[in-house]
């Protein structure tokens, strides 16, 4: 009798241990879920360095927000996000696009969702003052790519400072950088957030 409830007990125990390890993580749910996964922004990496890497972006076209607070409390993502759920012209619900941009100047902070691709050509018109759909031009951006919750600011100056040390300081506008965000905050495991700057037009 002790032996059969010994067995039985060690069965239960290792049931546990594999329902743990094979359940999904926080980030891979959505797969898990079979749900489609995002429509992503396209574009090349030309070359590798150590540490970042230099990208070719297509021109693209975003609804985007200012807002003159950096951080919480800026309410650009409740802005947008009326425009996405049918805030515009067409009352069209859009689906969301991965990433999402934010540039950082000195006077705030442009936050943006692309459009997809099948709405380039024609986008809906906001019917919030406080979005506007921009078109951003092609750029060949430096871009260092950080896991977990960083601070932007510092990351943009490690970035800078190591574009300074390999002498591309001159191929390089410092007067902004820019930030891809790829999962929301409630998103804990296996986060990617790319830091970029803009390389100059080189005639």
């Amino acid at each position: 009798m002790m032996k059969g409830s010994v067995c039985f007990v060690s069965a239960i125990f290792l049931f546990l241990i594999h329902s743990v390890r094979s359940s999904p993580s926080i980030s891979d749910s959505s797969q898990q879920s079979g749900r489609p996964q995002r429509e992503r922004v396209p574009y090349t990496v030309n070359q590798i360095f150590n540490g970042y890497e230099e990208r070719s972006y297509p021109a693209w076209k975003w609804f985007c927000a200012f807002s003159t607070i950096i951080g919480r409390g800026s309410g650009l993502w409740q802005t947008v996000s009326g425009y996405r759920k049918g805030g515009n012209s067409r009352n069209l619900s859009i689906a969301m696009v991965s990433p999402t941009l934010s540039t950082y100047t000195p006077e705030g902070r442009q936050y943006c969702i692309a459009l997809p691709a099948s709405l380039q050509s024609n986008p809906p018109q906001p019917t919030d003052p406080g979005v506007t759909v921009v078109e951003k031009e092609e750029m060949i951006v430096f871009v260092a790519t950080i896991g977990g919750f960083p601070d932007y600011a510092e990351e943009a100056d490690k970035l800078r400072n190591r574009l300074d040390s390999e002498s591309r300081g001159e191929e390089v506008d410092f007067t902004s950088y820019m930030r891809l965000g790829y999962q929301s905050p409630y998103v804990l495991k296996n986060r990617q957030t790319d830091i970029m700057y803009k390389r100059k037009d080189i005639a």
